[in-house]
């Protein structure tokens, strides 16, 4: 019962399963190469091409989109851990049960991802000002780089399973992506759009493995 519960006997388990979103970061070149007519992993009638997105392409954009989204108190209200590792602790090195995440090399690989920031990675690569600062720069470059025009907006599409899935994370991670562009006073406007599916495999088969996505659920 609620009343009787001790916090104090509260643990967090490891798991065997990460909750992430893929990125499409292919520009239109690449994308043709690998989803177009003659695609190497899988092919698309011309007249259904992705319109790709040049955002994501820019280094910049993406350490923007990274650090906007607060892993923690995402966590916190699915019941669940927060972390910045692509795989779980349970995926093991070798028989002796050696972990990759508790190995000096991964913890270097976060460290020159996250600019040797520790703190960066204490708080699961959460920064809302850093994160605007990147939105910013990258908006510059891309605006120079003539893939935009001022005032343009840049749209993402993100891909769910489910609505449930929408309205569990999307949502959250929906206003963190808005929130923090919108800081950055850039010249350039964002929107999200939510690709709802009936099922996982619906996604992966329709939507990701034919390369029709932004943004894209996966675990």
């Amino acid at each position: 019962y609620e009343d009787e519960f001790d916090k104090d006997d509260t643990y967090a388990s490891s798991s065997n399963m990460i909750t992430k979103l893929n990125i499409n970061q292919c520009d239109e070149k690449t994308w043709i190469q690998l989803f177009g007519k003659n695609g190497t992993i899988s092919s698309n009638k011309i007249e259904e091409y992705w319109n790709i997105e040049p955002a994501l392409s820019n280094q910049n954009f993406l350490k923007g989109l990274n650090y906007c989204i607060n892993r923690k108190d995402l966590s916190l209200k699915r019941g669940k851990n927060p972390t910045v590792d692509f795989i779980p602790d349970t995926c093991l090195l070798s028989k002796e049960g050696k972990s990759y995440n508790n190995t000096l090399e991964h913890y270097e690989s976060l460290l020159m991802y996250y600019d040797f920031n520790e703190q960066l990675i204490n708080e699961y690569g959460y920064d809302f000002n850093t994160s605007s600062q990147y939105f910013k720069i990258a908006c510059e470059e891309l605006l120079a780089n003539n893939l935009y025009k001022e005032n343009d907006s840049i749209i993402l599409d993100i891909a769910w399973p489910s609505k449930s899935n929408v309205e569990t994370i999307g949502t959250f991670i929906e206003n963190n992506i808005i929130d923090a562009f919108n800081n950055s006073n850039s010249k350039l406007n964002i929107k999200i759009n939510h690709i709802v599916c009936n099922s996982k495999d619906e996604m992966i088969k329709d939507v990701v493995y034919k390369g029709k996505y932004d943004l894209a659920f996966g675990d």
